[in-house]
């Protein structure tokens, strides 16, 4: 039994540098909890992938599986009292919609020493970074594997550890640069802990790497003995933050802790790390925060977020500011009401799969929108309940845009993950399985055309083999905990997802990664009216834009080709709501705002101002220059009419355009 907190805050604040202890100020809000602050020197190391891999084959075989320890943190409900959401709540509707094309599917790592796999992947430009509780992995995007050591090879110039567990890892796109973070255990007395945290050089993971150790038993700048698990990493583009349920060494739950710190210390290779702890935070509805997870931003924002379950119809959504003197605001909205889903059972015998409790998994952040995945029961099964939130209006308020909830009486559907796409396209991934299905892997998703609420019929990606006893035949055993669903940055369009299958040999269970998209099945096409030109059409060439509306950030490109009627065609393209550019070689760029590409053939036509030979998207005294020095030969560049030479018409087509500049 967990108390709910007294309101009167306790303040923890001392800094400690290398040379001693240093008193120093530090003003909170009145709810934002306890915390303390710690800066000082920290375990460190820099280290390849060639030393990881060499020493790792040095590292003794592992026996049976040994389960990962889990504690189940439920701090009892005491109430509302907080803000009332008065606007429209989406109930769980029917699955409609587009299933998408799956692109990807290779086998990722195996059983290896602890069970469950808690599988979490990563994906940059090139390469996927899977990890799980006894293994992390590269591949290319081909599946090729390039790289795979345990944790404690991976960490081992940091020391020795009893356990590392609990994954995570994500692809910082302002940075190009993968971090993994790993909990890690001091000694079997379960009474010291740290988070082990590793940078990539760049883009390839397969190169050099820094590596830290966090002392996570610390409070602030004060030792605990509690331990750490369940941890989120998160943040925007200066903020990190680690989230993590601490425990006693007698594996009593405690709090829900939440460290924020600069990015800037990590990137620059610092030993010298600062960090602010801030715990037993409030809810507005009553109780503290407990398993919190962070979000991953998709861009840069002013606050980082952190999202937690609240009472069993409340969602909380934490907002921090500044890293090196963090403020917290935390806000709380109604949902529709959820309870902890049922253990799910299984084709082939008895065993059954404990699904957890009602904590959110990974939570992605995309232009102020989170979206954020929930287990719950629906209706007598487990389902996967889904939610986009608008923080725009962050830190005073935030609303809910839509919700929904992937479920079916025939199936149990848990460990769920929901991400957003460029183009507003939402995928999802779990597993699923019932009474005459083996566990298996499925996916989902919605287009942004679709109706509020609604998400797509699930996809099989892979089917289960056989009837899964883990380590309690017969009984209830651990799967998941985590998997992955994350967005391709080389497209910001395709969905890769991460997560765990029964091995068919028996052998406890494999995992599998695969990329699928949505909305890829449009069509577009329509005439081109290149102004001034008589020659032929056939075989112009230009590029086609689909940019997010009111930016100019390109969320795909296609390469146009003219046939001899002046009209193009283009398939398939993304469904989605785009502001469109069309830039041709002599002729000026136009940008057709707002256009709405539906499933389907969509018509869109071009009118094209033309004397652009310098290709600089203006008409101006370079073409006129470029066409005098060219004057009767023969040159593409500056052949504007198609004729076959640089000519009057020509000079003429400059001067009649002349002071003419295309859209952004």
């Amino acid at each position: 039994m967990v108390k709910r907190m007294n309101r009167t805050i306790k303040f923890v604040t001392v800094a400690i540098s290398t040379c001693g202890l240093i008193a120093a100020g530090f003003s909170v809000p009145s709810d934002a909890g306890e915390r303390g602050v710690f800066s000082g020197r920290v375990p460190m190391a820099v280290d390849t992938t060639d030393a990881i891999m060499a020493r790792s084959a040095l590292f003794p075989s592992v026996g049976p599986p040994i389960v990962v320890p889990q504690g189940r943190p439920r701090p009892p409900f005491a109430g509302r009292s907080g803000m009332q959401f008065l606007g429209r709540i989406d109930a769980a509707r029917g699955l409609s919609g587009h299933a998408g094309q799956l692109d990807t599917a290779f086998p990722g790592p195996s059983v290896n020493g602890l069970t469950p796999a808690d599988p979490n992947l990563s994906v940059g430009p090139n390469h996927v970074i899977c990890t799980i509780n006894g293994r992390i992995q590269f591949y290319t995007k081909a599946g090729v594997n390039t790289f795979d050591a345990s944790p404690g090879a991976f960490f081992s110039s940091l020391g020795g550890f009893y356990l590392i567990f609990d994954p995570r890892t994500y692809y910082d796109r302002t940075y190009n640069r993968f971090w993994v973070l790993y909990p890690a255990i001091l000694t079997g007395a379960f009474d010291h802990s740290y988070y082990l945290v590793a940078l990539s050089d760049d883009s390839d993971p397969n190169g050099a790497w820094t590596m830290w150790a966090l002392d996570s038993s610390m409070d602030g700048s004060t030792l605990t003995t509690n331990w750490t698990d369940y941890p989120g990493i998160g943040g925007n583009d200066d903020t990190l933050l680690i989230t993590a349920n601490e425990y006693t060494s007698g594996f009593g739950w405690l709090y829900a802790k939440l460290r924020v710190m600069k990015k800037s210390d990590f990137l620059s290779g610092s030993s010298t790390i600062s960090w602010t702890d801030i715990w037993s935070i409030p809810q507005p509805s009553g109780g503290i925060l407990y398993s919190m997870q962070p979000a991953r931003s998709y861009g840069v924002t002013s606050l980082a977020y952190v999202v937690t379950p609240g009472d069993p119809d409340r969602i909380n959504v934490v907002s921090v500011s500044n890293p090196a003197a963090p403020t917290l605001t935390v806000k709380d909205i109604g949902v529709t009401g959820y309870t902890d889903p049922p253990n799910a059972n299984q084709a082939g015998g008895t065993t059954m799969i404990w699904t957890i409790d009602t904590r959110v998994f990974d939570v992605h952040e995309r232009d102020k929108h989170l979206t954020v995945s929930q287990p719950i029961d629906a209706g007598g099964v487990a389902g996967v309940r889904w939610y986009e939130f608008d923080a725009t209006l962050m830190p005073s308020s935030f609303s809910l845009v839509q919700s929904g909830t992937m479920t079916t009486a025939a199936r149990h559907q848990y460990f769920g993950n929901i991400n957003m796409n460029g183009s507003g396209h939402i995928g999802a991934a779990f597993v699923g399985s019932g009474a005459a299905e083996f566990i298996s892997i499925y996916r989902s998703g919605r287009l942004s055309t679709d109706g509020l609420g609604t998400m797509a019929a699930p996809s099989l990606v892979l089917a289960g083999t056989l009837h899964y006893t883990g380590e309690n035949p017969g009984g209830t055993v651990r799967w998941g905990d985590y998997n992955g669903l994350v967005v391709d940055p080389a497209d910001d369009l395709t969905f890769w997802g991460f997560q765990m299958i029964p091995n068919p040999a028996g052998n406890y269970w494999d995992t599998e990664v695969f990329s699928f998209d949505l909305g890829s099945g449009a069509k577009i096409g329509g005439k081109v009216n290149l102004d001034s030109y008589f020659g032929s059409t056939s075989g112009l060439q230009g590029v086609l834009e689909f940019r997010k509306p009111g930016t100019l950030t390109v969320v795909h490109s296609y390469p146009v080709t003219l046939d001899g009627f002046s009209e193009y065609s283009v398939y398939p393209v993304y469904v989605g709501h785009y502001n469109i550019a069309l830039k041709m070689s002599h002729w000026l760029r136009v940008v057709k705002n707002n256009v709405n590409i539906a499933a389907g053939s969509n018509v869109l036509n071009f009118d094209q101002v033309n004397g652009d030979s310098t290709m600089d998207n203006k008409v101006a005294l370079d073409d006129l220059n470029h066409e005098f020095i060219n004057f009767t030969m023969v040159d593409p560049d500056g052949d504007l009419d198609g004729t076959g030479f640089v000519d009057l018409p020509d000079l003429n087509i400059v001067f009649i355009n002349f002071a003419m500049t295309g859209d952004n």
